[in-house]
């Protein structure tokens, strides 16, 4: 399976803002549409680096960082991985969990494309595993041949 067969099914959406928007403004757009991460990408709508819900912990619990004034550009992870939609999802899976981040933002020719999640992929997973178990069972008990 590939990353691009996630997209095809979750879709490209990816919420982005810019680095001058404060950690609180990030916080508010993450909760608004459900997401643990929101892509920061530069004036040329590159990305610069990610947000996370675990970012805003760290910086609001941890460093005591003030929300409405802390912007994204100091409080985002800087060092962005980047994943094509040809790459394979197990690949993609085995990354994440090595290098211990949970988004990875898919690019394709320089165009921002989608943003694909350990849970995402994990979710795919487990439908593809009960889709091969229920051929599987049907093709033992010769409901299909």
């Amino acid at each position: 399976m590939k990353i691009k067969d996630i997209l095809a099914r979750k879709g490209g959406k990816v919420v982005t803002l810019t680095g001058d928007c404060n950690i609180l403004e990030a916080a508010q757009e993450m909760v608004r549409h459900n997401i643990g991460a929101i892509l920061v990408v530069d004036e040329s709508n590159q990305p610069a680096g990610i947000f996370t819900e675990r970012d805003f912990t760290r910086m609001v619990a941890l460093e005591g960082c003030d929300s409405k004034n802390t912007p994204l550009a100091e409080a985002m992870t800087k060092e962005l991985l980047i994943g094509l939609p040809e790459d394979d999802v197990e690949k993609a899976l085995s990354l994440m969990t090595e290098k211990r981040f949970r988004h990875l933002p898919i690019m394709d020719g320089g165009k921002l494309v989608g943003i694909v999640s350990q849970g995402d992929i994990v979710k795919e997973h487990s439908k593809h595993h009960q889709f091969e178990a229920h051929y599987l069972r049907d093709y033992v008990t010769g409901k299909i041949s």
